[in-house]
């Protein structure tokens, strides 16, 4: 019956086109799903347009940071502090918001509003955004620090530099370009000093190592912030002047930034106080480089202590000199005692040339220094060379004596008694008194 039909359909011409028919039903049937996941969907308009919206956003936001960037009115920045009293939620959030957005530039008015604003509600928020502002960004808390305000966070290692160097607008700018430069060492300097000081050396360590390779490698010539950051952190009893360290501290101190730092008016009290802490704990051996600064720099107290204990601490004859010439310029009459026992060391100062004439030991180095304490003059005294020097008292090398004429040192040496006899002072080096 089906074949029959089916050759009636075929026969007739109506069999093709039904057959054609129905494949393209079972086609369509079998691939309706695929066409349907890769057509749009009905809401595309409605995503395409939040899309777009997001994007507006997205640029808005950044059109409002870049205008934050700019600095606002007075009329600006007192609207939004009067809105973070509005009576709307929505309102005091979006005063908050463009506060925190507004930086360092609102803070000065924020600090007003916190603390004079006739609204609780504005004096309290204004305290909040200033402490979030301050709390996020170093140039907030920087520039409320340099404008004195006591709201928010001080500066890591504040309070150790002011301990220092006192508090004035030109130690605290110093302070902030410091900072700026050296955070890891400024962060040491927060907490007692016995707990911190082996975090503190490392750091000073650190910061070393930084400024010779600026000064080194780079080519660089150091600034303020670089003498500042290695004599601050020197400064604590407890971190250990390495040699690398004094070593470089004195090159330093010979820079043009260390000599504008010690004539600035604002500056160069505490800076020269600065180089005084490190003079009276400095190393020793190699002291004579430091002596000199003192000499150079006219540091009379840290000289002195530091020119004694090089004289009797030193193992380098050149140092013992040194610290001697130190006393001889810095010391008084009362430091007579002390120099005396250096009176029977015949140790001789190596001089240039094969064979010199003149001949200069540690005792004539002393009894040079003796007759300084005293105000005489060295030719009048006997010494037959004798240069001397506002600066450095003497020039240790002309103190020698003649080799074929002892006799002129003890001549020296006897008159130099009788001077000691009318100040009460009298020659025992077997008894050295304790500097």
């Amino acid at each position: 019956m089906c074949f029959s039909s089916r050759s009636v359909l075929y026969r007739s011409g109506w069999y093709p086109p039904l057959a054609a028919g129905l494949l393209g039903c079972l086609a369509s049937a079998l691939l309706m799903p695929l066409c349907r996941a890769a057509a749009p969907p009905d809401d595309a308009p409605q995503a395409i347009a939040e899309a777009a919206a997001a994007e507006d956003t997205a640029a808005e936001e950044t059109a409002a940071e870049e205008t934050a960037a700019e600095p606002l009115g007075e009329t600006q920045l007192a609207e939004i502090i009067d809105r973070l009293g509005a009576p709307r939620f929505a309102q005091r959030e979006d005063a908050i918001a463009r506060a925190r957005q507004a930086g360092v530039a609102i803070l000065p008015a924020l600090s007003r509003a916190a603390k004079q604003h006739p609204d609780a509600e504005v004096r309290s928020r204004a305290r909040y955004v200033y402490e979030r502002i301050v709390a996020n960004s170093f140039d907030a808390r920087a520039e409320a620090f340099l404008a004195g305000e006591d709201l928010g966070e001080t500066l890591a290692g504040w309070q150790y530099v002011a301990s220092l160097m006192g508090d004035n607008p030109s130690v605290r700018e110093l302070f902030v370009a410091t900072s700026r430069r050296y955070p890891e060492l400024m962060e040491s300097f927060q907490g007692s000093s016995r707990d911190q000081a082996r975090r503190r050396t490392l750091a000073v360590e650190r910061v070393v190592q930084q400024i010779l390779h600026k000064m080194r490698d780079l080519h660089q010539v150091p600034t303020a912030e670089d003498v500042m950051a290695a004599l601050w952190g020197i400064a604590d009893p407890n971190v250990l002047i390495a040699d690398q360290t004094q070593a470089l501290v004195l090159s330093l101190l010979r820079k043009a930034a260390a000599n504008e730092l010690r004539q600035d008016a604002q500056l160069g009290d505490a800076f020269l106080r600065l180089v005084g802490r490190w003079l009276r704990r400095s190393p020793v051996n190699g002291a004579r480089h430091a002596l000199g600064l003192a000499l150079q720099w006219d540091l009379r107290a840290e000289g002195r202590v530091l020119g004694m204990r090089a004289a009797y601490e030193a193992r380098d004859l050149a140092d013992v000199h040194a610290g001697l010439q130190a006393v001889a310029r810095f010391g008084t009459t009362s430091d007579v005692p002390y120099v005396l026992p250096f009176w029977d060391d015949l140790r001789p100062l190596p001089l240039p040339g094969a064979e010199p004439a003149m001949e200069v030991r540690t005792a004539d180095v002393a009894m040079a220094t003796v007759a300084k304490l005293y105000g005489l003059s060295l030719r009048e005294v006997g010494f037959p060379e004798a240069v001397e020097h506002p600066k450095t008292a003497f020039s240790i090398e002309t103190l020698g004596f003649p080799k074929a004429d002892p006799e002129v040192r003890k001549a020296v040496q006897q008159r130099l008694r009788e001077e000691m006899k009318t100040h009460g002072h009298v020659l025992d080096p077997q008894v050295p008194p304790a500097p």
